[in-house]
């Protein structure tokens, strides 16, 4: 299997992305995208240059390294790129990632793949987002968003 695409099957699963979820973002059919990883097919420019945008990766890097072999350098770039920023970038944890919260909210790596958004009025803290389903915060309604600071 060449690089690009072993690298695509490793960031989709890296992230617990579905293939539809995963084509969806990168704007193609999911038969393509399992084309790709299963090396039936090379995958185009455009999309590499989609999946270098989303996991903050350059063409070199998802060309020619086999991420799989340098998941802590992945996540430690990662992890250097969220302290760089110098705002508080807050965890979210949606309602698909809720059971596994439990078990990884204290896995830096666990966290480190959440994806972030940061609020302009919070300054420094240590903060997580979680998605409210169903009537369990009443009266705070369901599909609501709720931040709270992490001691």
């Amino acid at each position: 299997m060449s690089i690009a695409n072993q690298n695509l099957k490793y960031l989709r699963k890296l992230r617990g992305w579905t293939q539809e979820e995963f084509s969806q973002k990168l704007g193609i059919k999911r038969s393509l995208l399992g084309a790709y990883e299963e090396e039936r097919a090379e995958p185009r420019i455009d999309v590499l240059e989609i999946v270098c945008d989303i996991f903050k990766l350059t063409m070199d890097e998802i060309l020619r390294k086999d991420l799989s072999d340098n998941k802590s350098n992945y996540l430690a770039k990662r992890r250097a790129l969220k302290l760089a920023t110098g705002r508080p970038d807050i965890p979210f944890v949606p309602v698909k990632a809720a059971a596994g919260y439990l078990a990884g909210y204290g896995d830096p790596e666990f966290v480190d793949e959440l994806n972030t958004f940061t609020l302009p009025m919070l300054s420094g803290g240590n903060y997580r987002a979680f998605e409210i389903v169903g009537d369990s915060m009443l009266p705070t309604p369901s599909g609501s968003v709720i931040v709270g600071e992490k001691n």
